[in-house]
């Protein structure tokens, strides 16, 4: 499942990077407007779910307590991000070194037609 993941999200960083080289400062500045927008909703909407998870707990809003129900909670989705990116970075190295011998036998046929020219 990660290495779907991985491999996804890698094309749409490329087709993105590949869009953004073509693009109008218009076209950018509307593209980053929109990364913007979506970064906050993804905010407001972990902040919903911590939120939520207090309250489940019994947490009354507005007290010390449940802002720091919300600091914990918050802390832990931050370790769990942290582990989740480690896995990835391990995964696209295991990626990598996967395909390092295709990639050098590119590289390696390429010089030989160049040579042939």
């Amino acid at each position: 499942m990660y290495n779907k993941t991985l491999l996804c999200a890698g094309l749409a960083l490329a087709t993105a990077l590949l869009l953004a080289a073509c693009a109008s400062p218009e076209q950018r500045a509307a593209y980053q407007q929109q990364q913007r927008y979506q970064a906050e909703q993804a905010q407001r909407a972990l902040l919903a779910g911590l939120t939520a998870k207090c309250r489940q707990y019994g947490f009354q809003v507005g007290t010390t307590a449940f802002a720091q129900c919300l600091q914990q909670a918050e802390q832990q989705e931050n370790i769990n991000n942290a582990i989740r990116w480690q896995q990835d970075q391990q995964e696209r190295q295991q990626l990598q070194d996967a395909f390092k011998p295709l990639i050098d036998f590119d590289k390696n046929t390429r010089e030989q037609f160049k040579s042939i020219k």
